[in-house]
């Protein structure tokens, strides 16, 4: 893994377009600011069930958000508001972690050179943000858990050449 924080993965998933944009009648919405940087991530999600089946986000930001934002794309179909909070509260561990206590998930460890620029850290988590609060304005509560989500049952080929990526989500 490089210790360039503009690697050759964070630079191929920002340019990925498959999510961005918007969805047709959406379930719910929402924009989040990051002043730090000034990203603006705007999200529309279609629900099944109160889980996420569509995704797409509109970016205006710097490549952390965008590479973020098509990487969590891909990963939150099935997750339910606890499911994606747990996520980002992991990725956030993981990301605060100074000496190895809490590892990235597999899937999250392309922004592993992230993690010693705390000023970034913000862009990476902000399109979590977004999604979270479009799923509370749901009615949920942010802080709801699932105590039986299992961030080892996500398992992905997250390959950037990949347009098959297979993702096992608790259902």
């Amino acid at each position: 893994m490089s210790d360039d924080m503009y690697h050759d993965p964070i630079i191929a998933w920002s340019k990925r377009k498959e999510h961005m944009g918007t969805l047709q009648n959406a379930d719910c919405r929402a924009t989040e600011n990051n002043p730090l940087c000034g990203d603006r991530i705007s999200v529309e999600i279609n629900l099944h069930r109160r889980r996420i089946k569509e995704i797409a986000f509109n970016v205006r930001g710097c490549i952390l958000a965008k590479a973020s934002a098509a990487h969590l794309a891909f990963l939150a179909a099935g997750l339910d508001l606890a499911g994606l909070g747990q996520l980002r509260e992991i990725f956030q561990k993981a990301l605060k972690s100074k000496d190895n206590t809490f590892l990235f998930p597999e899937s999250h460890d392309i922004f592993t050179p992230v993690r010693s620029r705390k000023s970034r850290h913000s862009c990476v988590l902000v399109p979590y943000d977004a999604a979270l609060e479009a799923l509370c304005s749901m009615g949920e509560e942010k802080n709801h858990h699932n105590p039986t989500f299992d961030i080892g049952l996500i398992t992905s080929n997250l390959s950037i050449h990949d347009d098959n990526l297979i993702h096992t989500f608790v259902q």
